[in-house]
């Protein structure tokens, strides 16, 4: 992986960070987008998929929080894949109920010709990596 395509994701973060749709043209057009929660309810049935699955999942999952960023903690460079370790933050519109303070998340996201074509959401570090045949 290039420095190029370290950029490719911190990119996507900082538009989800700014709730802003044009991170979508950091996204292959056939992207898959699969949510660590999703995954736990729903299995492959929750993938978003293309540019219109993870322009929907982008849309509610603003419309139901506020203040919703994530601060990168780590981009692990692994070839064409790379392992992103990062801190999810928000408020639930209405409850005001926040995500838990500090809680680390990962995602292995797959990039082919500078683009993400597969994000894959991890409820732990660990768990991540593990995905990619590593270890702490």
């Amino acid at each position: 992986m290039s420095q190029e395509n370290v950029d490719v994701v911190l990119r996507i973060h900082a538009a989800f960070s700014r709730g802003d749709l044009d991170g979508l043209a950091e996204c292959h057009p056939d992207a898959t987008y699969r949510a660590a929660i999703t995954q736990a309810v729903e299995g492959e049935a929750g993938d978003f998929r293309g540019h219109t699955g993870i322009r929907r999942w982008w849309l509610e999952l603003h419309s139901l929080y506020e203040d919703l960023h994530t601060d990168v903690l780590e981009v692990r460079d692994l070839g064409e894949r790379a392992v992103v370790v990062y801190v999810i933050h928000g408020r639930a519109k209405g409850s005001g109920l926040a995500f838990e303070e500090g809680q680390e998340l990962a995602q292995v996201v797959t990039l082919r010709n500078r683009k993400a074509a597969e994000v894959r959401d991890y409820l732990s570090r660990t768990e991540a990596l593990e995905a990619v045949g590593l270890r702490e």
